[in-house]
Protein backbone atom coordinates (compact mmCIF):
# COMPACT_ATOMS: atom_id res chain seq x y z
CA UNK A 1 0.00 0.00 0.00
CA UNK A 2 1.15 3.53 -0.78
CA UNK A 3 0.00 6.67 1.03
CA UNK A 4 0.36 10.27 -0.10
CA UNK A 5 2.63 11.48 2.69
CA UNK A 6 5.25 8.68 2.82
CA UNK A 7 7.84 7.65 0.25
CA UNK A 8 7.94 3.88 1.01
CA UNK A 9 5.20 1.25 0.56
CA UNK A 10 3.46 -0.05 3.69
CA UNK A 11 2.73 -3.62 4.78
CA UNK A 12 -0.26 -4.78 6.83
CA UNK A 13 0.63 -6.12 10.30
CA UNK A 14 -1.67 -8.29 12.44
CA UNK A 15 -1.13 -7.68 16.17
CA UNK A 16 -3.22 -10.68 17.22
CA UNK A 17 -1.52 -13.49 15.29
CA UNK A 18 -2.50 -16.85 16.77
CA UNK A 19 -0.09 -19.75 16.56
CA UNK A 20 -2.12 -22.94 16.68
CA UNK A 21 0.40 -25.45 15.28
CA UNK A 22 0.41 -28.44 17.64
CA UNK A 23 3.62 -30.08 16.33
CA UNK A 24 6.08 -27.68 17.95
CA UNK A 25 8.73 -28.23 20.60
CA UNK A 26 8.38 -26.63 24.04
CA UNK A 27 11.25 -24.24 23.25
CA UNK A 28 9.54 -23.02 20.07
CA UNK A 29 6.23 -22.54 21.92
CA UNK A 30 7.97 -20.66 24.73
CA UNK A 31 9.72 -18.38 22.22
CA UNK A 32 6.41 -17.70 20.41
CA UNK A 33 4.72 -16.88 23.71
CA UNK A 34 7.38 -14.23 24.30
CA UNK A 35 6.61 -12.72 20.89
CA UNK A 36 2.86 -12.77 21.63
CA UNK A 37 3.42 -10.96 24.93
CA UNK A 38 5.51 -8.35 23.13
CA UNK A 39 2.68 -7.83 20.62
CA UNK A 40 0.15 -7.40 23.44
CA UNK A 41 2.33 -4.64 24.88
CA UNK A 42 2.93 -3.00 21.51
CA UNK A 43 2.26 0.73 21.19
CA UNK A 44 3.41 3.20 18.55
CA UNK A 45 1.96 6.48 17.26
CA UNK A 46 -0.08 6.70 14.09
CA UNK A 47 1.66 9.21 11.84
CA UNK A 48 -1.68 10.48 10.46
CA UNK A 49 -3.86 11.00 13.52
CA UNK A 50 -1.14 10.99 16.24
CA UNK A 51 -3.21 8.55 18.31
CA UNK A 52 -1.58 5.36 19.69
CA UNK A 53 -1.64 2.11 17.73
CA UNK A 54 -1.98 -0.90 20.02
CA UNK A 55 -3.42 -4.43 20.07
CA UNK A 56 -6.94 -3.01 20.40
CA UNK A 57 -6.84 -2.08 16.70
CA UNK A 58 -5.50 -5.50 15.65
CA UNK A 59 -4.27 -4.40 12.20
CA UNK A 60 -1.99 -1.54 11.29
CA UNK A 61 0.27 -0.58 8.39
CA UNK A 62 4.02 -0.33 8.85
CA UNK A 63 6.70 0.86 6.45
CA UNK A 64 8.38 -2.02 4.59
CA UNK A 65 11.76 -0.41 5.35
CA UNK A 66 12.67 -1.81 8.78
CA UNK A 67 14.82 1.22 9.58
CA UNK A 68 11.76 3.48 9.16
CA UNK A 69 9.25 3.87 12.03
CA UNK A 70 6.34 5.10 9.89
CA UNK A 71 3.07 3.42 10.99
CA UNK A 72 -0.64 4.07 10.44
CA UNK A 73 -3.88 2.68 11.84
CA UNK A 74 -5.52 0.49 9.20
CA UNK A 75 -8.44 2.91 9.17
CA UNK A 76 -6.22 5.96 8.69
CA UNK A 77 -4.23 4.33 5.89
CA UNK A 78 -7.36 3.30 4.00
CA UNK A 79 -9.06 6.71 3.97
CA UNK A 80 -10.17 7.52 0.44
CA UNK A 81 -8.02 10.08 -1.41
CA UNK A 82 -11.15 11.61 -2.97
CA UNK A 83 -14.40 11.87 -1.01
CA UNK A 84 -17.91 12.89 -1.95
CA UNK A 85 -19.49 13.96 1.33
CA UNK A 86 -23.28 14.12 1.55
CA UNK A 87 -23.15 17.58 3.12
CA UNK A 88 -21.07 19.29 0.46
CA UNK A 89 -21.60 19.79 -3.27
CA UNK A 90 -17.93 19.52 -4.33
CA UNK A 91 -15.51 16.60 -4.21
CA UNK A 92 -13.04 16.65 -1.31
CA UNK A 93 -9.35 15.71 -1.63
CA UNK A 94 -7.30 14.24 1.24
CA UNK A 95 -4.38 16.53 2.10
CA UNK A 96 -1.55 15.52 4.45
CA UNK A 97 -1.10 18.21 7.07
CA UNK A 98 2.34 19.20 8.31
CA UNK A 99 1.39 22.25 10.36
CA UNK A 100 -1.50 23.13 12.61
CA UNK A 101 -4.69 24.25 10.88
CA UNK A 102 -8.27 24.74 12.03
CA UNK A 103 -10.95 22.25 10.99
CA UNK A 104 -13.83 23.93 9.13
CA UNK A 105 -16.39 21.90 11.08
CA UNK A 106 -15.28 21.49 14.70
CA UNK A 107 -12.68 24.31 14.86
CA UNK A 108 -10.09 21.90 16.30
CA UNK A 109 -6.54 23.07 15.67
CA UNK A 110 -4.79 19.91 14.55
CA UNK A 111 -2.01 18.36 12.49
CA UNK A 112 -4.27 15.58 11.20
CA UNK A 113 -4.87 15.15 7.49
CA UNK A 114 -7.90 16.98 6.20
CA UNK A 115 -10.19 16.96 3.20
CA UNK A 116 -9.97 20.13 1.14
CA UNK A 117 -12.72 21.20 -1.21
CA UNK A 118 -11.80 20.45 -4.79
CA UNK A 119 -13.85 23.29 -6.29
CA UNK A 120 -12.25 24.81 -9.36
CA UNK A 121 -10.27 28.03 -9.14
CA UNK A 122 -13.26 30.14 -10.24
CA UNK A 123 -15.27 29.12 -7.18
CA UNK A 124 -14.46 30.28 -3.68
CA UNK A 125 -14.91 27.44 -1.20
CA UNK A 126 -13.07 27.09 2.10
CA UNK A 127 -14.68 23.82 3.18
CA UNK A 128 -11.91 21.71 4.77
CA UNK A 129 -12.93 19.27 7.55
CA UNK A 130 -10.41 16.97 9.19
CA UNK A 131 -10.75 13.23 8.65
CA UNK A 132 -12.79 12.53 11.80
CA UNK A 133 -15.38 15.21 11.05
CA UNK A 134 -16.08 13.64 7.65
CA UNK A 135 -17.39 10.61 9.54
CA UNK A 136 -19.99 12.53 11.54
CA UNK A 137 -23.65 12.16 10.62
CA UNK A 138 -25.49 15.13 9.15
CA UNK A 139 -28.47 14.44 11.42
CA UNK A 140 -28.91 13.03 14.90
CA UNK A 141 -32.11 11.06 15.53
CA UNK A 142 -33.45 10.71 19.05
CA UNK A 143 -36.71 9.38 20.44
CA UNK A 144 -37.84 12.98 20.94
CA UNK A 145 -36.92 14.92 17.80
CA UNK A 146 -34.52 14.99 14.86
CA UNK A 147 -31.78 17.64 15.04
CA UNK A 148 -29.71 18.86 12.14
CA UNK A 149 -26.03 19.37 12.83
CA UNK A 150 -25.50 22.96 11.69
CA UNK A 151 -21.85 22.81 10.58
CA UNK A 152 -22.33 20.09 8.01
Amino acid sequence: MKVIEHQHPLKLIDLQVKNEDAEESDEEVEEEEKVAVAQNEFVCPCKRCNQPINEYYRYYYKCIDDSCDYSLHKFCAELPKILKHRSHSHLLTLIPNRSGWTCYNCLLITEMPFYKCGANENESCNFAPHEWCTLLPTEVHTTQVTHNIPSF
